[in-house]
């Protein structure tokens, strides 16, 4: 007897991850290179011997030199925690702000004699970067906030509609708010949805 195989395959669950779960995992991407880098620089012959010296890249270890260390260190740390802690419009500015900061610094940190793996290091430092402000800078807005918004300048009109399938609702709202003809459809909430057609 012949056993048929069956080929479904079962769908993979993908999670909607927030946009500021993304920014703090960027940072922590960014930490653990920024941290390493320096790491690994330490078995470049002679680093240990200017350090005993007093010395680190010709600059004198002093306790300035300490503190702006740490200091430089401690922004993208913080930025982990604020990426998630900060409200949205305060925390996409300063996001793409640190960015925009720590992109020359990590470059800068390639002058003198740089090794292969601080090139490497600095690289993917500034890819993450760059995609901390990318994703800052295309955070998304709230549905319903973009809905009010344009009620308020006048651009929707809401009627009632009570019969508009609820499990519609969120696909009808991204064309809304991409502009895709199908957002003429209504847009419904309870007991009350939005004609964009009324806009035109």
């Amino acid at each position: 007897m012949a056993i048929e195989k069956d080929t479904t395959t079962m769908a993979l669950e993908d999670v909607k991850v927030n946009v500021k779960l993304k920014l703090a995992a960027l940072w922590t991407s960014f930490m653990f290179l920024y941290i390493y880098v320096d790491y690994f620089g330490l078995y470049k012959p002679g680093f240990l011997e200017d350090i005993m010296a007093g010395v680190v890249w010709e600059f004198g270890i002093t306790e300035a030199f300490l503190l702006a260390g740490l200091a430089s260190v401690t922004i993208p740390a913080l930025m982990v925690f604020l990426s998630v802690a900060l409200p949205a419009k305060v925390n996409r500015w300063t996001n793409i702000i640190a960015a925009a900061v720590y992109i020359p610094y990590s470059l800068f940190n390639l002058a003198g004699e740089a090794w292969m793996f601080m090139i490497f290091g600095a690289l993917v430092e500034v890819v993450l970067l760059s995609l901390v402000i990318w994703y800052a800078w295309k955070w998304p807005q709230a549905d319903l906030a973009f809905l009010k918004a344009l009620m308020d300048e006048g651009k929707m009109t809401p009627v009632i509609d009570r019969t508009y399938p609820m499990s519609e609702t969120s696909q009808a709202m991204r064309h809304v708010g991409a502009g895709h003809a199908r957002g003429k459809t209504a847009i419904s909430m309870p007991a009350l949805s939005v004609d964009a057609a009324a806009a035109s």
